[in-house]
């Protein structure tokens, strides 16, 4: 009775150390991974000095926005290792001069398609995160992930501003569509905070 005992003690340890086993190896797996990590994504820097690509310009009250809505597949995948399109992501290239002698009031922007519906506008924390649900990536180096959120964060836009006057900035707006891009028509930027909402077509 007492080695049935024993033998049945050896064998409940023996299935304890197995069922640890994954949780040690997943837990060791990202400090490994760490030790030689990478972005997640290689996020490409804004070029400096170029034209918006097929940007439409428009110019309210000395303020001038150029906008241009990145839809293409591999011009996407080409700028962020992923295809944000398909994954319902609208990337907007911006770019505005604030031509006065003042600064502008604080700007907030917004995008509709042509029924008028609203998406919501991503910080570089979001924008990670669902490029991240779109391609299944569930374990990774944490250092890894923070060069991509730096590289995001270099790039993208607040989602508030206010420029001095005479300066310029530029940079991307990241908008969950939650569905192809191809899909959607009549995009429209709309740049609110001065005496009246301006509109920029995007497609």
């Amino acid at each position: 009775m007492a080695a049935r005992k024993r033998k049945s003690e050896r064998e409940n340890k023996r299935r304890r150390d197995f069922a640890a086993r994954p949780l040690a190896l997943s837990l060791l797996f990202p400090i490994l991974l760490g030790a030689c990590s990478v972005p997640l994504y290689k996020v490409t820097p804004l070029p400096q000095n170029v034209p918006i690509e097929g940007g439409q310009t428009v110019v309210a009250n000395s303020l001038e926005m150029t906008a241009s809505a990145l839809t293409e597949d591999d011009q996407a995948f080409e700028r962020f290792e992923t295809n944000l399109p398909l994954a319902g992501i609208v990337v907007i290239d911006l770019k505005l001069v604030n031509r006065a002698s003042e600064s502008t009031k604080v700007l907030k922007f917004e995008l509709q398609d042509s029924t008028g519906k609203s998406f919501p506008l991503l910080d570089a924390k979001k924008q990670l995160k669902q490029m991240m649900k779109s391609d299944g990536v569930r374990l990774y180096a944490v250092a890894g992930r923070q060069q991509t959120l730096e590289q995001l964060q270099a790039i993208a836009l607040p989602k508030k501003l206010s420029l001095a006057a005479r300066e310029e900035r530029q940079g991307v707006l990241f908008f969950q569509v939650k569905r192809d891009v191809a899909q959607l028509k009549g995009l429209l930027l709309i740049v609110k905070g001065g005496k009246q909402p301006v509109t920029l077509p995007l497609n």
